[in-house]
């Protein structure tokens, strides 16, 4: 039997496509305190109608909204989101296929991952700014006499 050989190599700093990593808590709150937000007021409108008082926790909870901030990747389609965690109200058992309430999410996913990119970035930029623009004073021959 043939053996075979196995790299393994250091998966990137940042949420990336399919490389898991632990995140940090700070992204995994800003992930979790953007889909609440979705919840509470796009998904609660899409699903309920314009008029109701029902909670959006009864269409997305929490234990969901947990499992997805801490998966470590960045999901980008429904069967990526069911590895994770199983919610009944976006996917459809009969055709096997996402409804429309799975799709959002997916999409509400994909703008939050490129909000945090363009966070990464803005702090990379900040820190580079702060490390190498400084205020120098020119010193002219007259300085030195």
């Amino acid at each position: 039997m043939p053996v075979e050989k196995v790299s393994i190599k250091k998966a990137a700093d940042r949420l990336r496509r399919g490389k898991k990593k632990a995140l940090s808590n700070e992204d995994q709150e800003f992930i979790r305190n953007h889909l609440k937000d979705w919840r509470d007021t796009t998904l609660v409108r899409e699903y309920y109608g314009q008029l109701t008082g029902l909670s959006g926790r009864t269409i997305l909870g929490n234990d969901v909204i947990n499992k997805l901030a801490t998966c470590g990747e960045q999901l980008e389609d429904y069967s990526q989101v069911q590895q994770y965690a199983r919610w009944a109200i976006g996917y459809d058992q009969n055709t096997k296929k996402p409804k429309k309430e799975g799709i959002l999410l997916v999409s509400k996913l994909g703008e939050i991952y490129k909000k945090m990119e363009q966070r990464e970035k803005d702090n990379e930029i900040a820190e580079y700014q702060k490390n190498t623009l400084k205020d120098f004073v020119n010193l002219t021959a007259d300085d030195f006499q």
